[in-house]
């Protein structure tokens, strides 16, 4: 570390601001640890990923490298939740440790590569403060799913720290080592693909290589070129990205959101971002893509953006800070501006993740530049910087707080956000699965309110209102999310079973079919299709051989684990096909099945049925 300069300190204070910078943050973030998972997709991650919660094995191994399970290819990301298995169990307090010791190391490698290139340590140690204690990083940090983001963004640094010692000292061997960070990068989160990019930006400042003067600096023929491979790595890993996302169905197709939507997204997005990181109040894990906005604000965004590009690029001699921190901002936020919309939202705090730098390298050195304007003393400066870190910190920890489980992740969103149906939805399930079902079906009913062409809203709204007996509306809304979702058998199941609730048997009969017609080989839906098809009064729909059939296919995929109702129902289809003496055989079985596990009132009635097939009657039904 140098320690000459007019902008350095002396190693010894370098190295104390680092420490401090990184015990700072884990005081900060130290409330992770006593978070919870908050289920949106920690369970596809972590908590019901049978891959993650072995650990890690060889065939977890093979598997990071080969899936594209949730619509990424990112192995080192899934190889880090293995690890946290193999350390710390299945528990969240492991995983949100490391995510914030991750978080606190991007912090320090941040400020030492700044001060190392600048000279310059105070406004270099406020960008790294300003990076690891602004509540927009929460998001990142405090979400076990989010692991990639803070994973990447250590690459990200290591990557940059690399590259540094390379264009000081060229070597085959240094190049290579930056390549395999950057690929290690981009194998943790695809989002550094910008990250060529903003190595050339630095190129200009700090690392000043760009020619000022004639004969000066590095051509940028040279520039451009050095990182053709790096440029390279990028494009590979975006076309993959393109392809999981396609295959995955994450894409929003042009039909759902055509261009000038999209376009009129990233103007108001940016903007979005820039506010957000100025005031960081209202933040919330999703804030839904409104697909229209106001032509005044359109405008606005426009105007907005292009005065401070064009500032940026008047002053880029003068103060070539801003030009760098600005191109930094707007570069690497594109792959996630939303002109290719991935998911339901407009802006996500996570994406700013990394593009917040740019700003907080304008903050820092604009506060720099103008405080010595006003000829603010040293203290006075660094009471100004201690205040806003400290409100900052503040804020961080009360966002932090939002974190503690689901529910209160959800709620906060709901109270913050305008028309959250997705918020409301999450919200719905968190209080379902507590047992708070009044409360779950007022959040699901908002969902549809709000996006009636929500399908899982109406779907889990028809569902709780089935367990509540009230059928009428559930099978409305069962029925709507039958027609909105066609292809997802679930739905289909959950109608039949609402329609055959209220005796609507010819009509639950063909939603048993749709479920089949999709899932072939489901034993639930083949046991109530042949109960149907075995006991139905009206003969366009009493199908004895079919009802045989399927309820012997449900037998035969129950067979390891036997269900004392699936052989109930196969003895109905036979005793209704007139095979009395098979009826007998597979209704005893399936009373001792119910005795055996302790079910008393089902094994008397299987029972009873029992001694009409032995003397030779049907069923129930009369038959």
């Amino acid at each position: 570390m140098p320690a000459t300069g007019s902008g350095s300190v002396p190693r010894r204070r370098t190295l104390l601001v680092g420490i401090a910078l990184v015990a700072i943050t884990l005081g900060v973030y130290g409330r992770v640890v006593g978070l919870r998972y908050v289920g949106i997709d920690d369970a596809a991650y972590v908590t019901q990923n049978p891959r993650v919660q072995e650990g890690l094995t060889s065939e977890g191994l093979r598997w990071a490298f080969t899936t594209t399970h949730q619509a990424n290819w990112h192995p080192l990301t899934w190889l880090s939740h293995m690890l946290d298995v193999e350390l710390f169990g299945p528990g969240p307090a492991g995983p949100h440790a490391v995510n914030a010791i991750l978080h606190a190391l991007t912090a320090l490698l941040l400020f030492l590569w700044l001060d190392r290139t600048t000279r310059e340590a105070w406004p270099s140690a406020l960008v790294a403060a300003l990076f690891a204690l602004h509540p927009l990083q929460v998001e990142s940090v405090a979400w076990i799913a989010e692991r990639k983001d803070v994973l990447s963004a250590l690459f990200w640094m290591l990557t940059m720290w690399a590259w540094l010692g390379y264009i000081r000292r060229p070597a085959v061997a240094r190049y290579v080592l930056v390549v395999v960070l950057f690929g290690a990068g981009l194998m943790a989160k695809p989002m550094l693909v910008t990250l060529p990019f903003v190595l050339l930006v630095l190129d200009y400042w700090p690392l000043g290589r760009w020619p000022r003067t004639p004969g000066s600096g590095v051509a940028p023929r040279r520039l451009v070129l050095e990182k053709v491979p790096l440029f390279s790595l990028s494009i590979a890993s975006s076309v993959a990205t393109f392809l999981a996302q396609r295959a995955g169905g994450a894409m929003v197709d042009l039909a759902s959101l055509p261009i000038p939507a999209r376009v009129a997204n990233a103007l108001v997005g940016y903007t979005v971002y820039l506010g957000k990181t100025l005031w960081p109040i209202d933040l919330a894990v999703l804030y839904p893509h409104p697909t229209t906005f106001p032509g005044w604000r359109i405008a606005v965004a426009g105007l907005m953006l292009g005065a401070i590009s064009i500032g940026a690029w008047r002053w880029r001699l003068r103060r070539p800070w801003l030009a760098v921190g600005w191109c930094w901002f707007l570069g690497t936020l594109v792959p996630v501006i939303g002109l290719v919309q991935v998911g339901v939202q407009s802006v996500a705090d996570r994406y700013t993740y990394l593009p917040g730098i740019g700003l907080f390298i304008i903050a820092a050195w604009g506060f720099a530049e103008v405080t010595a304007t006003w000829g603010l003393s040293a203290r006075a400066k660094a009471w100004a910087a201690v205040a806003l870190l400290a409100a900052l910190s503040a804020a961080t920890w009360v966002q932090l707080g939002h974190w503690r489980d689901a529910e209160s992740l959800f709620s906060h969103a709901v109270r913050v956000t305008r028309d959250n149906h997705v918020a409301h939805y999450n919200l719905g399930l968190t209080l379902a699965r507590q047992g708070k079902m009044d409360d779950a079906i007022d959040h699901f009913s908002e969902a549809a309110r709000i996006h009636p062409g929500y399908a899982e809203a109406h779907h889990n709204l028809g569902t709780a209102l089935m367990r509540q007996g009230r059928l009428e509306t559930a099978a409305h809304h069962l029925g709507e999310a039958r027609r909105l979702s066609p292809e997802v058998p679930m739905v289909h199941l959950n109608h039949a079973h609402v329609l055959q609730e209220m005796g609507r048997t010819s009509d639950a009969a063909d939603a048993y079919r749709d479920a089949l017609r999709l899932r072939p080989e489901w034993p639930g839906a083949l046991d109530s299709l042949a109960r149907i098809l075995a006991t139905a009064s009206d003969e366009r729909l009493h199908d004895p051989a079919e009802a045989v059939r399927l309820a012997e296919s449900a037998a035969r995929l129950t067979s390891s684990n036997p269900r004392p109702e699936v052989l109930d129902t196969l003895a109905i289809a036979y005793a209704s096909d007139g095979r009395l003496s098979d009826a007998v055989r597979a209704s005893e079985r399936a009373a001792g099945l119910a005795r055996a596990a302790g079910r008393a009132d089902l094994a008397a009635r299987i029972e009873e049925r029992t001694r009409l097939y032995r003397s030779g009657r049907s069923i129930e039904s009369g038959r």
